[in-house]
């Protein structure tokens, strides 16, 4: 299906995270209550659109939509691609939702936390 699992996302964070927090003690950047907002509610507003991301896909002779970025929450079966009969099914992938949730969570908040100490670092005018 091409998405990414639970374990996997939350693996990608934990590496994305290291550099971060080495640039982050390294530098001595301190945090203001902007940017822990910023990092609390970024996360929730990406989480929350990520399920808006589909890609349309034939998986055999059904037409889907894979809903959900990184991971596949949700497939949308469509039709049947060959008589094009109307199917119309929804199917939730295995896990449960807090853990799609946190793992989106987490993977969110990393990348902004990177995203926040690259700006605060290199985003400097001179």
């Amino acid at each position: 299906m091409g998405s990414i699992p639970v374990l996997n996302t939350l693996l990608i964070a934990f590496l994305i995270f290291i550099p971060a927090f080495f640039l982050w003690h390294k530098n001595k950047l301190a945090l203001s209550r902007l940017d822990a907002m910023g990092l609390i509610l970024g996360p929730l507003v990406l989480m929350g659109l990520s399920f808006f991301f589909f890609s349309t896909r034939v998986g055999g002779t059904v037409l889907y939509t894979a809903h959900g970025w990184p991971h596949t929450f949700a497939l949308h079966q469509i039709e049947d691609v060959l008589d094009k009969t109307p199917i119309d099914a929804w199917h939730f992938v295995p896990g449960s939702l807090f853990s799609y949730v946190l793992a989106d969570f987490i993977f969110y908040g990393v990348v902004l936390l990177l995203a926040l100490v690259v700006i605060k670092k290199y985003g400097r005018c001179t």
